[in-house]
């Protein structure tokens, strides 16, 4: 793919790169910090899961491949540079557990490094061979990580939101295989919590119960246009009502969105895809 735009935030600390070909087109998403530089790269162009709230997924083109990831990775941190934590998420577009061997190929590259965090982000889909590649990973590298997208807390309610894929895992499954992925490494794997505003202490408690002893992150979905630090508060009042549930000890935090309105948003909010899906974005512009 060829590298196509970009865009930086005015605050300097966040940017977004667009590749594409005469078909496909990935987004990667950058964020430098004074200790931490996060790269959030694509592992498909589209995605199949087709989650309702996510802006990509309404589409599959195709598996991106390995060069094509690399390639992604690279600009990110020749822009952000690397930092005393340099961390690779495979989470801005796609479900990385569907086109898992050039996703264990890159992450595998990058951790035999010793240099580098890099963690996979997923919904929690049955494909064996992932699974085991994710549990020989974490046997392996004391550096790599392991996100779920939890978003609800009744296997009904979150495969209608999910797009209803047929193979996702049940909420007991993502458990049991994040109590696998601990035992296997020694870390934590992490769940993030879509809030919608409203919720209730009871639903705190059944986030609290699937979440167990691993770390909560809560965030919230806004229009790209209207990221703002207020839209943090809904989920900072549920991450206090997680963490006076009865037998809750553990890590949570809350996501913050400042920079990504001007970027077009990330992880699944990726303005310039969604209208390129749409029929309203052309290929064709070339790298600003």
């Amino acid at each position: 793919m060829e590298l196509l735009k970009t865009l930086i935030d005015p605050n300097g600390h966040v940017a977004k790169f667009v590749f594409g070909d005469e078909k496909a087109i990935s987004e990667v998403v950058a964020y430098k910090g004074d200790k931490r530089t996060v790269i959030c790269f694509s592992t498909q162009s589209g995605c199949p899961i087709g989650c309702t709230f996510c802006g990509t997924g309404k589409r599959f083109i195709r598996n991106l491949t390995t060069e094509e990831m690399f390639d992604q990775i690279s600009v990110g941190l020749t822009w952000a540079g690397r930092q005393p934590k340099t961390q690779l998420m495979a989470m801005s577009m796609g479900e990385p557990m569907l086109n898992w061997s050039p996703v264990e190929y890159v992450a595998r590259h990058f951790l035999d490094s010793k240099e580098y965090h890099f963690y996979i982000s997923t919904v929690g889909v049955f494909v064996p061979e992932a699974i085991a590649g994710i549990l020989a990973l974490a046997r392996k590298y004391p550096h790599f990580g392991l996100q779920f997208s939890l978003h609800e807390t009744d296997d009904v309610a979150r495969k209608q939101l999910l797009g209803n894929y047929p193979n996702l895992l049940t909420l007991g499954q993502v458990k049991h295989l994040a109590n696998a992925f601990q035992r296997a490494g020694d870390n934590q794997a992490y769940f993030n919590y879509i809030c919608k505003g409203g919720e209730t202490p009871e639903q705190a408690e059944a986030v609290t119960r699937i979440v167990g002893k691993h770390h909560l992150t809560c965030s919230v979905l806004c229009d790209t246009a209207a990221f703002a630090k207020a839209a943090q508060e809904p989920a900072l009042r549920f991450g206090e009502m997680c963490s006076v549930c009865p037998d809750w000890s553990h890590d949570w935090s809350v996501f913050d969105p400042a920079g990504q309105d001007t970027i077009g948003g990330g992880c699944g909010q990726l303005l310039f895809v969604q209208e390129f899906l749409a029929g309203k974005r052309s290929l064709s512009a070339k790298a600003e």
